[in-house]
C-alpha cells in the first residue's frame, strides 16, 4: 500500500511539473510579442511625417483599413520586384516598372500608388497600405 501512495505522489508531482513547464513556455512566448512602453509611439507615423526606410528593412504600413501607420512591416528588394511582409505573416509582391508605376506581381488584386509625398510613395492593395521609398529601377 505504501508503494501505491508513493507512485500516486510521483505522478502528481510529474503532472504539476509538466503544467509549470507549459505555463513558463507560454509566458515566454507571450512576452516576445510585447513592446516596451515608449516603442509604439516611436514607431507610429502621422500622414504628414515620413522617414527614410533605407536604414533598415522596416516600413510603415496601415493594415486592414487602419487609419494610422505603424512601422511594423518589412520590405525586401529583388531587382524590380518588392516583397512587403506584414507582421502576421501575410505578404504582397509588387513589380516596379521603368516609369515608376507599381503593379501586383501575382495579379490577384490591383495595386495603386495613392500618394507620393516627400519622396515617399503610398501603395495600396486590398485593405492594406504601405509607405516607402520606391527603389530606382534599372
Amino acid at each position: 500500500m505504501s508503494t501505491r501512495i508513493s507512485e500516486k505522489s510521483r505522478l502528481s508531482l510529474t503532472r504539476h511539473a509538466g503544467f509549470a513547464t507549459v505555463v513558463l513556455l507560454l509566458s515566454t512566448v507571450a512576452a516576445c510579442g510585447q513592446r516596451p512602453a515608449g516603442e509604439q509611439a516611436r514607431n507610429t507615423q502621422s500622414d504628414a511625417q515620413s522617414i527614410d526606410p533605407a536604414a533598415d528593412d522596416h516600413i510603415f504600413c496601415a493594415l486592414d483599413g487602419a487609419a494610422g501607420f505603424t512601422r511594423d512591416c518589412t520590405i525586401d528588394h529583388d531587382g524590380d520586384t518588392i516583397t512587403v511582409r506584414n507582421p502576421d505573416g501575410g505578404f504582397h509582391r509588387f513589380v516596379i516598372a521603368g516609369d515608376g508605376s507599381v503593379s501586383a506581381a501575382d495579379g490577384a488584386e490591383a495595386a495603386q500608388v495613392t500618394a507620393r509625398t516627400q519622396g515617399m510613395s503610398e501603395v495600396s492593395i486590398g485593405g492594406d497600405r504601405y509607405r516607402y521609398r520606391l527603389p530606382a529601377t534599372p
